[in-house]
């Protein structure tokens, strides 16, 4: 049938003549068909892992928030890492803890979600180890941590132990989640809380409870620690102390056995007064800061800009800028030995240097090592000495003995002054300081005068006429500078 305008007017009017009658209106199916945004909000809601979170951010009023234009990077804690955090047996009992939440609690929920969350999209290829990440709760960061394929997520106070990234790079239409395993804690916790927290602190706490300073580190007073590890206080008590401990236990019970008094003063000069980062220490070798030890109080910085690089007398840090509600924390690798004071007089009080002190009397270099310095002096001990090829040498005994008004024993006292200033080193060097191949030119009056540094597995000394000596004990810090004990008397012939 051929259609005229008119049969087609017809079909058209009668078409809209029906489409009235049963109320049918027309419109367009462009909104249908518009991609909706697929905010973090939306992921978390869509996501079964991600129940709790979206709880959680809706009873914050956060919600809103994470579905603005960003763009951001939440690391997201999964259902499971909720219920761990909040004690909870279950979802359903998690969920109805989080709703409950008013008040200070209700304030630290938000505060714990701000600090999963970070400006700008970061996907987990552009995460480097130790990075640090700046979160949107002001003043926290967080720190990544990459150990082959695991990305982990450390937080700043050391209360929980690091998140792992168990899904990384789910995509959001105004960021990007990466789905973590535990809930990551802000800074809350006083610095004795911390230590209190930390299972590498065992020893720490001990000898902070037993020096009676817990109450102090634990209040609103701002303080910087540098805080040693159990290794460190085991290797301390080992070697400064010569108490033979192995384990942790043992070593509490010798730091339990100690004055408090002693202690107290030990652990003091480990305390800055302030809230000290990384940052705010000078860069520079040696630069002094006051401790709040009541004597004798300096410690000596060493810090390098690029890389960043900090060691306090020797030790070194491990992990800086620990951050607690009342300062902050640096873990160091070693207990930071306070001066008991001059070089000599540090000696003295060492029965294992009982035969070097003979020596730096009977050749009449007690002032000068009592001097105002600094000095570094490689200090051999007894067992050292009694292995010389000089028998006159090798006890205290047999040096006292030595007559200076006998010809041949006044050149037996020449020689071992010679031998005692090619130890000492005008200059306040720790370990951290030296370097290897180093040549330390000594207070020996003439050639050959210097000593060389070796580094490796640990450090050496290397004279010119003996086999490289060990040091065994590092950076026993003097009012007049540092003394490295070593197991073998440097010869120059």
């Amino acid at each position: 049938m051929k259609m005229t305008k008119k049969t087609l007017f017809n079909l058209v009017s009668g078409l809209m003549y029906f489409f009235l009658l049963s109320g049918i209106t027309l419109t367009s199916c462009k909104d249908d068909n518009e991609e909706k945004p697929n905010t973090i909000v939306d992921v978390a809601a869509a996501n079964t892992d991600f129940d709790l979170l979206e709880t959680a951010l809706i009873k914050a009023g956060l919600d809103d928030d994470l579905k603005a234009t960003g763009p951001f990077t939440v690391f997201a804690p999964t259902d499971a890492a909720f219920i761990a955090y909040l004690g909870a047996s279950d979802e359903n009992s998690a969920k109805t803890a989080i709703n409950s939440l008013s008040g200070n609690d209700l304030t630290n929920l938000t505060n714990v979600l701000l600090y999963h969350v970070a400006a700008g999209k970061t996907l987990s290829t552009a995460l480097t180890n130790n990075q640090s990440i700046a979160t949107l709760l002001a003043g926290n960061s967080l720190t990544v941590i990459i150990n082959g394929s695991q990305i982990s997520i450390r937080d700043n106070n050391l209360l929980t132990t690091d998140a792992n990234v168990v899904t990384a790079n789910v995509n959001a239409s105004n960021g990007v989640i990466h789905a973590i395993d535990k809930v990551l804690v802000p800074t809350q916790a006083s610095i004795t809380q911390i230590v209190v927290a930390n299972s590498d602190f065992d020893i720490l706490e001990a000898a902070v409870v037993r020096a009676g300073l817990a109450t102090e580190l634990g209040g609103t007073t701002a303080y910087t620690v540098f805080a040693p590890t159990d290794a460190a206080f085991i290797t301390y008590i080992s070697s400064v102390l010569n108490v033979n401990v192995t384990t942790e236990s043992a070593a509490i019970t010798a730091v339990n056995s100690l004055p408090a008094n002693t202690l107290a003063d030990i652990l003091r000069y480990h305390v800055v007064s302030g809230n000290v980062k990384a940052a705010d220490l000078t860069t520079g070798t040696n630069v002094a800061v006051s401790t709040i030890r009541t004597t004798n109080n300096s410690v000596y910085v060493t810090k390098t800009a690029s890389p960043l690089t900090v060691s306090v007398n020797g030790a070194t840090v491990t992990t800086a800028d620990v951050s607690a509600s009342n300062g902050t924390i640096h873990i160091v690798n070693q207990v930071i030995v306070p001066p008991a004071g001059t070089v000599v007089a540090t000696a003295q009080a060492d029965a294992r240097f009982s035969t070097l002190v003979a020596a730096v009397v009977k050749t009449g270099l007690t002032d000068a090592l009592n001097g105002a310095g600094p000095l570094t002096v490689f200090a051999p001990t007894n067992d050292a000495f009694s292995a010389l090829p000089i028998t006159q040498f090798r006890t205290a005994a047999a040096i006292n003995a030595l007559d200076p008004n006998n010809s041949n024993d006044l050149a037996l006292i020449n020689t071992l002054r010679e031998v005692l200033r090619y130890h000492v080193v005008s200059a306040r060097a720790f370990s951290s300081n030296l370097t290897n191949n180093q040549n330390l030119t000594t207070l020996k009056a003439d050639s050959p005068n210097t000593v060389v540094i070796g580094i490796g597995s640990g450090v050496t000394v290397d004279g010119a006429g003996s086999a490289p000596s060990n040091v065994i004990i590092p950076n026993f810090t003097t009012t007049n500078g540092v003394i490295h004990v070593i197991d073998r008397v440097l010869l120059f012939q």
